[in-house]
């Protein structure tokens, strides 16, 4: 079988919405991640990179219960949080006592008012917050202060649509999906024109990249961005990670591997669903995701079958420890088989933002009431805690 990496050594600028490929890249920043020539360990320890823990119980409101966290920024002491499956909405919590603050906009089908939010994105310098209805294809645009509903922008979705939205440098940034299968000519990442509505500029073939994949019946998380950092884009069958700055978009991380999954795997018969789930089977190696950016390391998932491994890369050394287990030793006063996982979904430049899935909140709330955590000046927060109650947040402060 040929292996393919996926990976073309360039440098990709917008101009008028073409790929220069004339530049080879000379990149000293990019990292090369060569996994199948590191010995995995055993399990890695969080106390190896952070230093503490801080609980973070979500208030449990009548106009807030959540079904998940789909996604979360933090600004200025304000949890802002996307829920699209149960209250379907984006809710704002106090990040220091974690009570319930507001909703932004509602559902229906006035001025403001979504459908169906599929994502969100803040501007910080201008005081903006984005969100995207997925199935009107519309930006709704609001003040970040009082959240006051300013205007809506209709994307131009003839032939693709959007699903992920990114703010950054006085830009919005979306991903790509078309309603046919991909030709050589369709891309994965463009600039939205958010008086127009049209797209500017894009980027990254989906051939090319993400081996021709562009079916919609799986939507993952696309951008991962943190404060004064350039943000980062992966598709679900990308081996390098792609990072948005001024001139375009640079290669960032590269995820090496002779058992990356292939076109070849991704072209069987089937409905996409069957040619998916058919990889649970294989030990064929996709879906980066779950970026974090540390002050001398990067993290990330990436998933093996139906296995996922973690992944903690020293930017100083180049020294990589990987693992198909994680020991929350943070959280858990002695090593335990059946743990709760780590769900990373926010970093600042002083910790990363962790979540109890809800579907694990019964067994977080138990191991509350087992006393098999470790105590801090926050633990007394979950004792009141009990079957229904939205999920907590776990902040992991880095180590100096």
């Amino acid at each position: 079988m040929k292996y393919i990496y996926i990976l073309s050594f360039v440098v990709l600028q917008a101009c008028s919405g073409q790929v220069s490929n004339s530049n080879v890249l000379e990149n000293n920043d990019m990292h090369i991640i060569d996994i199948d020539n590191i010995e995995p360990a055993s399990n890695i320890k969080l106390s190896s990179y952070f230093s503490s823990l801080e609980f973070i119980p979500l208030e449990t409101n009548n106009e807030a219960l959540l079904g998940r966290i789909n996604k979360l920024h933090v600004y200025n002491d304000t949890l802002f949080i996307l829920d699209k499956t149960g209250s379907k909405g984006v809710f704002m919590f106090n990040r220091r006592d974690g009570s319930f603050l507001g909703r932004i906009g509602s559902i229906g089908s006035g001025p403001g008012e979504y459908s169906s939010l599929e994502d969100f994105t803040i501007d910080i310098e201008n005081r903006r917050l984005y969100l995207l209805d997925s199935d009107r294809q519309q930006i709704y645009e609001y003040e970040l202060g009082g959240c006051k509903y300013l205007t809506t922008v209709s994307l131009n979705a003839k032939a693709n649509r959007s699903y992920n939205i990114q703010y950054w440098d006085n830009k919005v940034y979306g991903d790509l999906f078309f309603r046919r299968k991909s030709t050589k000519n369709d891309y994965m990442l463009c600039e939205l024109d958010m008086k127009t509505g049209e797209v500017n500029n894009f980027w990254l073939s989906a051939q090319q990249y993400n081996l021709g994949w562009s079916e919609l019946f799986f939507i993952n998380k696309a951008f991962y961005s943190q404060p004064s950092l350039k943000p980062k884009f992966v598709q679900l069958f990308m081996n390098v990670i792609m990072e948005i700055d001024n001139n375009g978009v640079s290669p960032f991380l590269l995820l090496k591997s002779k058992n990356w999954v292939s076109e070849e795997d991704l072209s069987q018969k089937g409905d996409p669903y069957e040619r998916y789930s058919g990889l649970f089977k294989t030990d064929r190696i996709y879906g980066i995701g779950d970026l974090l950016e540390g002050k001398d390391f990067i993290y990330f998932k990436y998933m093996e079958g139906m296995t996922p491994w973690h992944v903690f890369y020293n930017t100083k050394t180049k020294d990589v420890v990987h693992s198909s287990l994680v020991v929350n030793d943070l959280l858990y006063k002695k090593s335990v088989l059946d743990y709760i996982d780590i769900n990373f979904c926010f970093s600042d430049n002083k910790g990363g933002y962790s979540y109890i899935h809800p579907f694990a909140m019964g067994k977080f709330i138990e191991g509350v009431h087992s006393d098999i955590f470790n105590h801090n000046a926050s633990y007394n927060k979950l004792l009141d805690l009990k079957e229904g109650s939205n999920p907590v947040l776990l902040y992991y402060e880095y180590k100096d």
